[in-house]
């Protein structure tokens, strides 16, 4: 397969801004489960068990057997500098009128679907990309649950925001099967003791949606996705790989930032007290606990899959010099404050 070449091509002209309004307070409401391009979620498992990823290339042959499989570990010595490389169009911001947020746990993450216009472009991109939904992955301890690592360094809490190729496809489905046809940006973040706003809205809803057996779904107020990036979002890696769940397809440009965000205890606590499926795999390999109605239920953590090799690949950068330490926080409060927990 060749490499994906990267360059920094088109300019998009962007429509005025037209500012939001308020919204409604979040109220759950039943729905269809929804996996874009992942299969039935009880095929498939995270740990060491016979559906866990280890197994994922004989479950799913055609596409996690792949040699250019993703996360990868960043080793930045080796990381090459790209001056096409350049800062992101992420818009709109504010959202449009009507946009909003609807939040739901598929049994093995916390995936916050789209409502709305919602896009990113240049950034190193050739087309202009459709913002579909973001998720998170987390562990059950601060030493774990990223599923990209930068320098062996792994984080608690990694998210990402799913984004698809609408200038030659019309559908996520149909940019999911195509080289080019989502572009995934990574944010991992670091404990500290202060709460993160951004993500206060969503932690405020998860104990809605602990059981994903009840197929709950709750709106929330849209932010722009700006809301969520490091605070210097021109820095970052940028690779060729593939999408971190089954099917695993290699379709995707991944950015992921060289800058951290963070998350208080509290809030990662409650990501770490969500419920896996009672039809997943987990439900009889993990360690569980009681559930809402008295039953034992598996609880939804370390939800990662292990690194791959890049064989052959290149890992590109934004910014010429690395720094003495990379891997630096967003908010000069929390660099502090983590500088004062250790």
């Amino acid at each position: 397969m060749e490499k994906i070449a990267f360059g920094c091509f088109s300019i998009f002209l962007l429509l005025h801004l037209v500012p939001g309004s308020g919204q409604e307070a979040p109220q759950p409401r039943q729905f269809a489960s929804f996996q874009v391009l992942i299969p039935d979620v009880s095929y498939w498992a995270y740990g060491n068990n016979d559906h866990g990823p280890m197994y994922w290339p004989s479950l799913f042959p055609n596409y996690c057997a792949g040699i250019f499989q993703s996360p990868i570990n960043i080793e930045t010595s080796k990381t090459v500098y790209n001056p096409n490389l350049k800062e992101f169009a992420i818009f709109y911001d504010p959202p449009l009128r009507g946009s909003k947020f609807e939040v739901h746990n598929n049994g093995h993450a916390v995936e916050v679907n789209t409502d709305g216009s919602f896009y990113i472009s240049n950034g190193g991109l050739r087309y202009l990309y459709k913002t579909a939904q973001f998720h998170f992955h987390w562990g059950s301890q601060d030493a774990q649950g990223s599923e990209h690592t930068i320098d062996g360094e792994r984080y608690p809490l990694e998210m990402h925001v799913v984004n698809w190729n609408s200038d030659k496809y019309k559908s996520s489905d149909e940019a999911g099967k195509h080289r080019e046809g989502l572009a995934v940006l990574s944010i991992l973040f670091k404990v500290s003791s202060f709460d993160n706003p951004t993500l206060e809205p969503i932690i405020r809803v998860l104990h809605q949606l602990r059981d994903p057996d009840r197929h709950v779904l709750v709106t929330i107020p849209a932010v722009s996705i700006k809301e969520f990036l490091p605070q210097s979002p021109d820095r970052y890696f940028r690779y060729a790989g593939s999408l971190t769940t089954p099917n695993c397809s290699e379709t995707v440009i991944w950015t992921i930032f060289e800058q951290n965000q963070y998350i208080s205890e509290r809030q990662l606590r409650h990501f770490r007290e969500m419920f896996t499926s009672s039809l997943h795999i987990e439900a009889k390999t993990r360690n569980r606990v009681p559930g809402e109605g008295g039953e034992w239920r598996a609880l939804l953590s370390d939800n990662f899959r292990p690194v791959h090799n890049l064989n052959g690949r290149t890992v590109f950068r934004s910014f010429q010099h690395l720094p003495l330490q990379s891997g630096q926080s967003c908010n000069p409060r929390v660099d502090l404050d983590i500088k004062l927990r250790t």
